[in-house]
């Protein structure tokens, strides 16, 4: 079965695309007890749980009725959100779920958390992401990524948390950007912490792909051009990319923390790369199939804009 996921909550236009017939893939079906091993009556500690994957890994943590869910944000109105998605949409205590403001750079806190909680469970989904940005902010872009990665994973070292589950990127392989070298590091901090003398906290790392729907995804950023009427902006005609869903991108973390050792490094098997030229492409016939007069499918022109600093073609 396809999952169907929103574009525009405004506009009728991109709403219940089908997953497959816009990625041509099946979506990844995940395996419900592996979902639920480790989340079932059980502490989670959510890092980033306001952002675009921390939220989704949120919600399918809830469906999987923990003991207890601690959110950890940054950004006030995004902790917001998620709180409001919560009470909004599931019966769920209230006082099973703790909300904390935040940055990942507090040791402090940090700790605070692991001891008061105890946590079974730590999923780190706190994390800059967005490559142009990054290559103008190296120093923040280390201290979040790379200072905040090994800060929470001490604490939970040190705290004998059983399971910390990083996030990573495919772009943290043979990186290009600054964002892709400081997760690289990242990286290399949870694989040096899982062959520590302490056996309890089992380490492991999931890459992705680019994630539909995430703030900075290419896709919602075609929508807005094109329903603008264009130009839509391509970086460069042969740029491809893997993308996943974030059902498929939450659930894939969540079941990482059952499988494997420490130290191992999960990703999901994404079928072919696609061309994001082809995506543009697509987007705009889908858009123009939905209008409802001759006059109104007016071309929609595509503009190569040139890689941007720290890029790769694939």
């Amino acid at each position: 079965k396809s999952e169907y996921f929103n574009l525009d909550t405004s506009s009728n236009i991109f709403e219940k695309l089908d997953y497959k017939s816009l990625l041509e893939r099946d979506q990844v079906i995940s395996n419900t007890e592996l979902l639920k091993k480790n989340i079932l009556n059980k502490v989670i500690f959510i890092s980033g749980g306001g952002g675009s994957i921390g939220s989704e890994i949120v919600t399918q943590c809830i469906l999987q009725k923990p003991k207890e869910l601690i959110i950890f944000e940054q950004n006030e109105y995004a902790l917001f959100k998620i709180l409001k998605k919560i009470t909004t949409n599931f019966n769920y205590d209230d006082s099973s779920v703790k909300s904390y403001l935040g940055s990942i750079e507090d040791t402090d806190k940090l700790n605070y958390i692991c001891k008061k909680h105890k946590p079974h469970l730590v999923f780190h989904a706190a994390a800059y992401k967005h490559v142009d940005i990054l290559e103008n902010n190296i120093k923040e872009a280390f201290k979040n990524n790379v200072i905040g990665t090994y800060n929470i994973s001490k604490a939970a070292l040190d705290n004998n948390i059983s399971n910390f589950v990083n996030i990573s990127s495919d772009k943290a392989v043979n990186p290009s950007s600054i964002m892709g070298r400081t997760k690289y590091c990242a990286e290399k901090i949870i694989k040096y912490l899982s062959s520590s003398s302490n056996h309890i906290t089992k380490f492991s790392t999931v890459r992705f792909g680019n994630v539909i729907s995430s703030s900075g995804s290419v896709i919602p950023i075609f929508q807005e051009q094109i329903k603008k009427g264009g130009p839509v902006t391509v970086s460069h005609p042969e740029v491809k990319r893997y993308f996943m869903s974030t059902i498929e991108a939450s659930q894939l973390v969540i079941q990482s923390s059952v499988l494997g050792i420490s130290g191992d490094v999960f990703y999901l098997e994404m079928g072919e790369q696609i061309k994001i030229i082809d995506l543009a492409k697509k987007m705009i016939s889908i858009f123009q199939q939905n209008q409802t007069t001759t006059t109104s499918k007016k071309n929609i022109d595509i503009i190569i804009t040139g890689l941007k600093k720290g890029e790769k073609i694939e």
